[in-house]
């Protein structure tokens, strides 16, 4: 009788070693899984150095204005191959740029004097888009048209260039004053004063179609454009 109660203690304490050694077995199987699911879910951060502003981003590309201390410069990188750098290196401090495609654009501060340039990393060339006694002010770009505001004495006037042909102008004559354009395809959208108030107009520069976007009573401003749809704040 003592030697079968001693055989079924050993036998119970099997029972239990094995049960024990299954749920170990079963946590660490657990444990890997979600380790792996984890690693494969994770997502690489890059945290871009010094003071940098103005980043609009197009396919695989990024622009944005970085300073260094002393200037400021256009820097791209390219998320997917992780290539970077200055876009033109210069002495001149350069602000506010805008990609669309392989082109580049932003004012570069020349002195007592502001010009829009343009490179297309494509091809390497670069210069500027119009050459001018007149300053130039917030490029934007979409295809091969670039807009600016270009200010004379004091009036300030919303002007075109299309790349491709070298044909330009202002977009819209008028004697108010015009700032912030923004392009997108044939539309371009930008802030004008009209009379105290400021609102935010759209051309279509294929149709020639002109007008308010909104009539309000209210201030429009910093007006931004995608294909069909305009946003304002």
């Amino acid at each position: 009788m003592v030697f079968e109660k001693i055989r079924l203690g050993v036998k119970m304490q099997k029972k239990i070693i094995i049960l024990f050694a299954t749920l170990v077995v079963a946590f660490v199987f657990c444990g890997a899984a979600s380790a792996a699911t984890v690693k494969t879910n994770h997502v690489n951060t890059v945290k871009i150095s010094k003071v940098q502003q103005n980043e609009p981003v197009t396919g695989d590309r990024v622009v944005w204005t970085q300073y260094n201390g002393t200037t400021s410069a256009i820097y791209c990188k390219n998320i997917k191959t992780g290539e970077y750098g200055k876009v033109l290196t210069t002495s001149y401090d350069q602000y506010i740029p805008a990609i669309s495609g392989t082109r580049i654009v932003w004012q570069q501060n020349e002195g007592s004097h502001f010009v829009v340039y343009c490179k297309n990393l494509e091809t390497g060339d670069y210069g500027k888009v119009l050459t001018s006694t007149d300053d130039q002010f917030e490029p934007s770009i979409s295809g091969t048209r670039v807009v600016w505001r270009q200010e004379s004495g004091m009036s300030n006037v919303i002007y075109c260039k299309n790349l491709a042909t070298g044909d330009y102008g202002k977009v819209l004559i008028t004697t108010e004053n015009q700032y912030t354009p923004a392009i997108s395809g044939t539309r371009v959208v930008w802030q004008q004063e009209t009379g105290m108030n400021s609102l935010i107009y759209v051309k279509n520069l294929a149709t020639g179609g002109v007008g308010k976007v909104l009539t309000t009573t209210q201030g429009q401003h910093n007006p931004a454009v995608d294909g069909s749809r305009t946003l304002y704040g």
